[in-house]
């Protein structure tokens, strides 16, 4: 069942850096991945180093989706903590797709108004959006696992995301049943939205089993033959 283009490979520490991004390039250029997903503290190596600039070109005439994880980790910055850095990217002509960090509070809170808000004007700017809402909040509570989901496919957003892997961590069998949860949701009401199931992948086999649960993507951290 493992493809590596159902897998996007990513590069979130928080300690980032050249060597490590130039590395991270390296690796999706030689396996394939289906993207690889970066966080934006390394977006000033990319526009100020010319050999990874170079490299970072080659991902996209490999079709190897650019990525960038809008509001990590926390996704607290707000409107603006979402719209400001997606818009500069998009102009620079640097992302494919945004892994974008949901309001938590407002999932908590059942405040659709400020979760959408927030979201609404980067979705439009019609780049693929895949929402992640750190299911590790909520690990024993189905209700806002529901609402998420209703609330994405209300949205219009590409895809549903389990998690970023920072903060709230928690067991890839957890995870599963969140996969499995949306995806009954998603078949039950016919939405047309996909899911990603992220942090924590080692092995083909997790990797199996996500996509078995009903993930149509998974993200992993590190290089997995």
């Amino acid at each position: 069942m493992y493809k590596a283009e159902r897998t996007d490979f990513a590069y979130l520490v928080g300690y980032g850096n050249r060597s490590g991004l130039k590395q991270a390039i390296k690796f999706a250029l030689q396996y394939r991945p289906r993207g690889l997903c970066i966080n934006p503290v390394v977006y000033d190596y990319i526009i100020q180093n010319d050999e990874i600039f170079r490299l970072y070109e080659q991902l996209g005439l490999m079709r190897i989706l650019r990525q960038y994880v809008i509001d990590f980790p926390l996704g607290q910055g707000g409107y603006a903590g979402k719209i400001l850095l997606a818009e500069d990217l998009i102009e620079n002509d640097l992302v494919d797709e945004f892994d974008v960090v949901a309001n938590i509070g407002a999932i908590i809170n059942n405040d659709y108004e400020k979760f959408s808000s927030e979201l609404h004007d980067l979705i439009a700017l019609n780049k693929p959006v895949k929402v992640i809402v750190e299911t590790g909040y909520y690990a024993h509570d189905d209700g806002p696992l529901e609402r998420a989901v209703y609330w994405c496919a209300n949205l219009g957003v590409y895809a549903i995301k389990t998690s970023t892997g920072i903060i709230e961590k928690i067991d890839n069998e957890t995870k599963r049943k969140h996969v499995a949860l949306w995806r009954n949701i998603i078949n039950r009401n016919g939405y047309d939205l996909k899911i990603k199931d992220s942090g924590g992948k080692t092995t083909r086999e997790d990797i199996d089993k996500s996509l078995a649960a009903g993930a149509d993507i998974v993200g992993i951290s590190s290089v997995i033959l």
